[in-house]
């Protein structure tokens, strides 16, 4: 996974107005300093105050190159990769420890805290690239001081939530997970009262959203485990429907093979190997027939040539004389005692059998012909 630029040196200012000369050698300095084992910068969305918000990757390294800050993205989520690619979190906002940060792992160095990905901030730090993690594009990041950032991200993720909703289920089901009304009040939220980027850790950390957005938030959450339960429970039914449907299509296939045994145009010997092929090959692209040591796995092509060869000759495209066309094998009758069986008649019964299998017809229409 290729590196994202996070941050370039200039003078930045944070949310509550604070400027700070970003030299170059406060980030290379910030680069050296920086080891996993001591504190590893989680990659989050927006900026969390609580240490239960997921992590969404890792900063498993942190270099600076070409003029910015640079980290090198680990064990990132692929869903979230996906998201990113796709522009949903076009730009970053990282956090540091500030050198006097109470919490700084590293005392007297700028430190990264984390990297947040922001939906729709505007960057406060020019010149950088788009975020992505696609292999063919180079990923960046951007720093941003816009204080938006979590209700329009907030109100990014609810559209996002009822959009699938109704893809999936319908319009009325999203209304009574998500309703539309809830994501135009979070997005109604004046700028002032969302709290964007910071730069280090408060001592004593408050809740930055609102009473209204926390409310959203505990119903965003229970309405989407109620959507996770709901997805479960479909996708269980809609795999016994289609357990139940593959148990009839291969009970009517077994039921019309047993038929042609029983009418005599198969052999027993091919009824079980037949079934599996019109069943279908299995995930491994072979058919399985037969129990204990007559158990056997073909490939479907081998099953049907070995079937096909084994059938008895359907037609005779050879030529004959009338001769060797009326010459037919003479039928032995075993005569009850007293009983004999006419020699006149039997020639007649064995022509007439010749000339129905020459002219394709009945045989009464035969046996009306050579009498």
């Amino acid at each position: 996974m290729k590196t994202l630029q996070i941050f370039k040196p200039g003078k930045h200012t944070d949310v509550k107005g604070i400027v700070i000369d970003f030299t170059e050698d406060m980030l290379r300095a910030c680069a050296a300093a920086y080891d996993p084992a001591k504190h590893e910068a989680p990659l989050v969305i927006g900026h969390p105050v609580k240490m239960e918000d997921p992590a969404y990757g890792w900063a498993k390294a942190v270099s600076y190159a070409d003029g910015a800050l640079v980290i090198d993205p680990d064990q990132v989520e692929p869903q979230f990769a996906e998201m990113v690619n796709a522009g949903r979190f076009k730009k970053i906002s990282p956090s540091f420890y500030l050198p006097d940060s109470p919490n700084n792992p590293t005392p007297g160095q700028l430190y990264l805290r984390h990297i947040g990905f922001l939906g729709a901030a505007a960057p406060a730090v020019k010149g950088l690239k788009s975020a992505s993690f696609a292999d063919s594009e180079q990923g960046v990041v951007e720093f941003s001081d816009v204080a938006p950032w979590r209700t329009r991200s907030l109100a990014t993720i609810l559209r996002g939530i009822r959009e699938m909703i109704i893809s999936k289920f319908s319009i009325e089901e999203a209304d009574r997970a998500v309703p539309d009304y809830l994501i135009t009040d979070v997005e109604s939220v004046p700028e002032a009262s969302a709290i964007g980027a910071a730069y280090s850790e408060q001592p004593t950390e408050t809740s930055m959203l609102t009473k209204e957005q926390e409310a959203a938030a505990a119903k965003l959450k229970s309405d989407q485990a109620d959507l996770a339960r709901r997805e479960a429970e479909f996708a269980e039914r809609e795999s016994a429907v289609k357990a139940s449907e593959e148990k009839t299509r291969r009970e009517g296939i077994a039921a019309f093979v047993t038929a042609l045994v029983k009418a005599g145009k198969i052999l027993p010997r091919d009824e079980a190997g037949l079934v599996a092929y019109m069943a279908g090959p299995d995930e491994t692209g072979v058919i399985e027939f037969g129990e204990g040591d007559d158990k056997k796995s073909v490939a479907p092509d081998a099953f049907l040539r070995a079937f096909l060869d084994g059938l008895p000759k359907q037609v005779d495209y050879q030529e004959h004389s009338a001769a060797e066309d009326l010459d037919v094998q003479t039928v032995s009758f075993a005569a009850p005692p007293g009983y004999s069986v006419d020699p006149a008649r039997l020639e007649i019964h064995n022509k007439a059998l010749a000339h129905q299998a020459k002219h394709k017809t009945t045989y009464e229409a035969a046996l009306a012909a050579v009498q």
